[in-house]
């Protein structure tokens, strides 16, 4: 076998991402290096690919990923309004990325986006192999802002307003939520990665990490939310199609070495949302992440094969 291909793939679920970070942080202590060093590809989709884009922007998980990320989660699903949170979350965009566009990336990323007019996803691409052909939805993001791209894969409205972008490729388009095409992205990696870029299938290698499941939250206050808008179907269909995309997966791309890391929690002590913005409750849940990890973490070892070399 050649040198395995390393793909990153991350969910999406709100909040909740901070199980993720739980989990990435112990395998970037295993590791001993900085994750952009350990995967050639990184795909995202929603409040997946604003940490995906922070690690292929080099950034290391803990301290730094995690300190923005309990400064952001908080002040952009505590207000009420999507304008509010749509405008923190632009805050906090533009104070993380600045100016900086795909050109920056040190690795390939793919960020999921989903195009409202057409009801089609769009995947922004640091890489495009004009000679390799694959599907239409894989967009160059030459010379796009990854604030605004992280804007379109968070769009979850009604809970966030839709984004309007562009690109020197493509016209101006009313973006959405990528979780809306798929709130797991392992496929469109898988996709990417044996379609343009040419890797045959034995040689990738995926570590495909979710946002924990979670009993239903009982505040009232949460509960009055979700009796105004879609809160609950909005996240079992987030869970339903992040358990879809997997079971797809694993039928149709069987020699793909995949290590999947996403655990439900059944106790009540952890009932929570993807709106979670009380600080206490989501050190929790990153803590569940690093449970989650010391759980894999003899397969991770494997799956990686050089710790310690």
């Amino acid at each position: 076998m050649s040198k395995p291909f390393y793909i990153l793939s991350l969910d999406g679920g709100g909040s909740l991402g901070v199980y993720t970070l739980g989990v990435l942080a112990g395998i970037e202590r295993t590791l001993g290096r900085p994750l952009h060093e350990a995967f050639d590809l990184a795909y995202g989709v929603s409040t997946g690919s604003i940490i995906a884009t922070m690690i292929a922007l080099g950034d290391e998980v803990e301290p730094t990923i995690a300190d923005r990320y309990f400064e952001l989660a908080p002040d952009v699903l505590g207000p009420l309004l999507a304008r509010n949170k749509t405008n923190a979350l632009e805050r906090h965009s533009e104070r993380i990325y600045g100016d900086r566009t795909f050109e920056d990336f040190k690795l390939d990323v793919g960020i999921l986006v989903t195009h409202e007019e057409y009801d089609r996803p769009m995947v922004f691409k640091r890489t495009i192999n004009p000679s390799g052909g694959g599907p239409d939805c894989f967009l160059s993001g030459q010379g796009l802002k990854i604030s605004d791209a992280i804007m379109a894969s968070c769009a979850a409205h009604p809970f966030l307003r839709q984004k309007r972008i562009a690109t020197s490729q493509i016209s101006e388009r009313t973006a959405l939520d990528g979780g809306f095409t798929a709130n797991n992205p392992a496929l469109f990696a898988i996709a990417d990665a044996t379609g343009p870029l040419g890797i045959p299938p034995e040689d990738i290698r995926i570590l495909s990490v979710g946002t924990g499941s979670y009993p239903e939250s009982r505040k009232w206050t949460r509960r009055i939310i979700a009796g105004i808008r879609p809160l609950k179907t909005y996240m079992t269909l987030s869970r339903t199609s992040s358990n879809t995309v997997d079971t797809l997966r694993g039928l149709f791309f069987p020699d793909v070495r995949t290590l999947r890391i996403n655990d439900s929690f059944t106790e009540r002590a952890y009932e929570t949302d993807f709106m979670e913005h009380d600080p206490r409750k989501l050190r929790v849940i990153f803590q569940l992440g690093r449970e989650s990890f010391e759980k894999a973490e003899a397969e991770v070892r494997e799956f990686f094969g050089d710790v310690g070399a």
